[in-house]
């Protein structure tokens, strides 16, 4: 069966953020948007990482809370999808870190690939 698209013009508009090696990101949409995928993948084979999600410009990691914890188990990718989307009223901030509390600051012994499909 041959591929069937939309060729329906719509306003829809998203933007790509793509990141192979930082584990603190500050403000990857440029503002407030909707988070519509997580794409993540854990190349850390000392345990399962976890992805914070901050709706701040400039969180304080390790002390700011975060609105979202997602797990990537070890050495595995992941994708997280939110068909209605997830908002962001300030702005989305993330970390990869080895623990999910908090306080948990740590990066992960090995860089993670992150890729985020935003509004």
């Amino acid at each position: 069966m041959a591929a069937v698209g939309n060729n329906q013009k719509t306003t829809v508009t998203y933007r790509i953020f793509e990141d192979a090696a930082a584990h603190n990101q500050n403000n990857v949409a440029g503002g407030a948007c909707t988070l519509y995928t997580a794409f993540v993948q854990n190349n850390w084979s000392g345990g399962p990482i976890w992805l914070k999600l901050y709706d701040s410009l400039e969180p304080t990691y390790g002390t700011t809370a975060p609105t979202h914890i997602f797990r990537i188990h070890t050495s595995l990718n992941e994708v997280f999808s939110f068909p209605a989307g997830l908002t962001f009223s300030t702005g989305l901030s993330y970390s990869l870190v080895q623990t999910s509390s908090t306080a948990g600051n740590t990066a992960p012994g090995t860089s993670s690939a992150v890729r985020l499909i935003t509004s």
